[in-house]
């Protein structure tokens, strides 16, 4: 067992060490682009397969084609990989099989059938690669492109068939151990890097309004659905394993039961001078119960540990992009209400300075209808306009400076009205509105 170990371990680092980084070439980049999206209209999975060659430590991917659809049932998919190849080769194409490529959907890209689709090319091709693309993250202005390969533990996995907690256990695989991320450069020719650079002079400019989109409801939402299956699919997962741990413990108690009484009975039988029975003969009864597989379990771990990381990852950028737009409106409104204040000030000007003889001759007239009526004003409203006309000398000045009483003042002053007005009766309630009225009234305008 541990030669085992060393071997392995040897072997991961040779793996390891095969390839450092994948080249990805613009054109190809493109076509999974083009292809993933296509096919994430209908919510089909893209799949094709990548060509290039292996220089020195580094994987150079310089085209791919998509595979046919699954539906087609007349397709042989096996003769249109090799004659695809054929015919690039024709051309002068690089057609060597290094890899494959498959799309994602908001990082769900880790499944049993990807896991052994790789593991036959890992096999069979020592250097490919699966180079996965997340069309709904790249949507949203990210560009996700990453390239994997197993490791040697869930090789050794695959070649034992045994995906037993034991054997999970021994060999210390776990969802974070089942892939290996290798850095991937995209690059273009300089005719390439020529001809983008005369296309984006004449694009049109872009007004920059979608640079602080705050939609992050729907992508919220969507994460969190999916998250919600998934940790749902490893409650059953763990429910299972509980049912068989509970039928592990049954069986041992009844086998041991079992054996407490063969032991009696072979005890008996000695005593008679008969043969005892072997424990074969019992144990044989008690079969051992089937391990429920853990590798479900582990990928189901692994996706939701992808969902958590995007989910955090998007809430930070989505909250900087919050307290930007934050305090922007704040700047906004402060400016705007500068400009409403001294619109507000001009407007009264302008009103005051035309109105000036009118409001003289028409305050007394307005003063006696109130005191008339001051039964059925109420005191909120008689303060109002005692206020009014406490300031109307300065309004009526040729130099506007509106003067208003202190917080302090004014809440004492209501306070004191109130205690009045629970206690007086309706002529004194009458009284005391009249006052509230010509409390603040200028000398000229007092009765």
């Amino acid at each position: 067992m541990a030669n085992r170990g060393n071997r392995a371990r040897k072997t991961e680092e040779v793996v390891d060490n095969t390839i450092n980084y994948v080249q990805c070439d613009g054109l190809a980049v493109m076509k999974i682009v083009k292809h993933c999206h296509e096919e994430s209209s209908t919510m089909d999975l893209a799949q094709g397969a990548l060509l290039g060659l292996v220089v020195d430590k580094c994987l150079e991917i310089t085209n791919c084609f998509p595979f046919p659809k699954s539906d087609d049932e007349t397709m042989d998919e096996e003769m249109y990989q090799l004659t695809m190849m054929r015919r690039l080769r024709r051309v002068n194409v690089d057609h060597f099989h290094v890899g494959w490529y498959q799309s994602a959907n908001v990082g769900n890209f880790l499944s049993v059938a990807l896991l052994e689709s790789q593991f036959h090319y890992q096999t069979s091709i020592e250097e490919s690669v699966v180079v996965v693309y997340d069309t709904q993250k790249s949507s949203r202005g990210f560009l996700c492109l990453k390239a994997y390969r197993l490791t040697q533990q869930a090789i050794q996995m695959y070649k034992d068939n045994e995906f037993t907690p034991e054997a999970l256990r021994n060999l210390k695989v776990g969802y974070e151990r089942l892939f290996v991320e290798i850095p991937i450069v995209i690059k273009n020719s300089p005719l390439t890097n020529i001809m983008m650079s005369e296309l984006s002079e004449m694009m049109p400019e872009e007004q920059g309004h979608n640079f602080l989109d705050l939609a992050t409801a729907s992508v919220l939402e969507n994460h969190m659905r999916c998250l919600i299956e998934r940790v749902d699919e490893l409650y059953q997962e763990s429910t299972r394993y509980n049912k068989y741990q509970q039928a592990v413990f049954k069986q041992e108690t009844e086998k041991h039961r079992a054996l407490a009484k063969q032991a009696a009975d072979n005890a008996m039988r000695v005593s008679k001078g008969e043969p005892p029975i072997p424990e074969e003969e019992v144990l044989k009864q008690f079969r051992p119960l089937p391990v429920p597989p853990r590798l479900n379990a582990t990928i189901t771990s692994g996706q939701i540990n992808t969902y958590s990381q995007h989910m955090s990852q998007f809430c930070s950028q989505s909250l900087a992009k919050l307290f930007i737009t934050q305090s922007l409106q704040n700047a906004k409104e402060a400016k705007d209400a500068n400009k409403t204040n001294v619109k507000v000030e001009n407007l009264i000007l302008l009103k005051f300075s035309f109105n000036k003889s009118k409001i003289k001759e028409m305050w007394p007239i307005i003063m006696a209808v109130l005191r008339r009526n001051a039964v059925y004003i109420t005191l909120p409203v008689a303060g109002v306009i005692g206020f009014i006309g406490y300031n109307l000398e300065n309004l009526l000045s040729d130099k506007y400076t509106p003067y208003s009483k202190s917080i302090q003042e004014n809440r004492a002053e209501r306070l004191a009205d109130d205690a009045l007005l629970s206690s007086a009766t309706n002529v004194e309630k009458l009284r005391l509105k009249t006052n509230v009225l010509e409390r603040n009234l200028p000398p000229s305008l007092q009765k």
